[in-house]
């Protein structure tokens, strides 16, 4: 086996022998009330470990229960015993536990963001590999990691492995699940999952069903750094914990590295807006400034979802276009493609009980080469 090397970096993946809002006014979700737990303060091991039932480590710490439960706005639906999802839902609720409410958001510095887009862009490139072996051959093959992460094959998933923080040094990074094969060259993101309630399910969905490459989430509020108090305008952030906004932050830099694997990714990302921000109105599709063509996908869609009102931005509205989003702007600058989906209040509460409208007229509607 050779080992890849990261060139002044440090970092390396054994390589086997294959080869290596944003738009939208608040969605209404408000943070979670109620005491924080101990093991949510004192940043103890919890259960991602070789022990849990749904995610195997590849860390040498071992871990221990936690009794806090996911947080209530905006937390994945509940794991379904048998269903391919389950390990993926159970994932996000322990590496996003108490980001709604007490996990302190601390941005990385330059040379942390590097560190950290050139590992991911190389896992990227091992997974991408069609001869990829499973995703816990994978992850015992990583070598050094950027501090304070660790890799994560999902038990009985063996196409799926996450990066996520390691739990004694959780400071709001966000988490990454990368599909280990043949993927669609498509990015699903959901930056404001405390906050957009309802986008994380949504997210999941759309990942499984649309065999995603990589589904972006964030593990820490937006407004965590202003008391999970809005200061102002959405559409323009604002807040030092809002990854659509700042410029500079982990989930950033995931997004960057993987269109530096691969530019032809079409990243979709998830937001959510109160009713009354755009009364009548359930959808707004944007490709927030880059040269995406959304009429037809617009088009497609309202096909699958007829009692659906959607707006295309800027033609038929004129808010919620995501024209602030930090991700849109790198996919910009990289000449990719970005969809900005805006989802009102009521559409996500109907989304979250059922998304598979959404996800088959997602399926038809995307643009051909995010669909191989």
């Amino acid at each position: 086996m050779a080992r890849l090397g990261v060139a002044g970096l440090g970092l390396a993946l054994v390589i086997g022998s294959g080869g290596c809002r944003c738009g939208g006014a608040g969605s209404g979700a408000s943070p979670p009330s109620g005491p924080p737990s101990s093991s949510s303060l004192q940043g103890g091991a919890h259960p991602l470990s070789t022990s849990d039932p749904s995610v195997s480590s590849t860390s040498a710490a071992s871990a221990s229960p936690t009794s806090e439960p996911a947080p209530s706005d905006a937390s994945a639906s509940p794991a379904r015993p048998g269903s391919d999802l389950a390990p993926i839902e159970h994932l996000f609720r322990l590496v996003r536990r108490g980001g709604g409410r007490d996990l302190k958001f601390v941005p990385p510095d330059p040379a942390e963001t590097r560190t950290y887009g050139v590992f991911i862009a190389a896992l990227v490139r091992r997974v991408s590999d069609p001869a990829a072996p499973p995703a816990d051959t994978i992850a015992r093959e990583v070598g050094r990691l950027p501090p304070g992460f660790e890799v994560k094959p999902l038990l009985g998933r063996g196409d799926l492995l996450a990066v996520v923080e390691r739990d004694d040094q959780r400071r709001g990074a966000g988490a990454l699940l990368l599909r280990v094969g043949p993927a669609r060259r498509l990015v699903v993101e959901a930056p404001h999952t405390f906050y957009d309630g309802g986008t994380l399910p949504i997210g999941i969905a759309a990942f499984e069903g649309l065999k995603a490459r990589a589904l972006l989430i964030n593990t820490v509020h937006r407004y965590a750094a202003t008391n999970h108090k809005p200061p102002g305008d959405d559409e323009a952030g604002g807040s030092a914990s809002d990854v659509a906004h700042i410029p500079m932050s982990h989930f950033g830099s995931a997004h960057e590295a993987l269109l530096d694997v691969d530019p032809r990714f079409l990243t979709l990302q998830l937001h959510g807006f109160k009713d009354e921000s755009a009364p009548g109105v359930d959808m707004v599709l944007s490709p927030s400034r880059t040269k995406l063509d959304v009429a037809p996908i617009a088009a497609r869609l309202r096909e699958h979802l007829t009692s659906v009102e959607i707006r295309t931005y800027p033609t038929e509205i004129d808010k919620l276009g995501g024209t602030t989003n930090v991700q849109a702007a790198v996919s910009t600058r990289r000449r990719a493609t970005f969809l900005h989906v805006e989802m009102s209040r009521s559409l996500r509460s109907r989304l979250e009980k059922d998304p598979r409208p959404l996800v088959e007229g997602l399926r038809v509607a995307l643009p051909d080469d995010a669909a191989r």
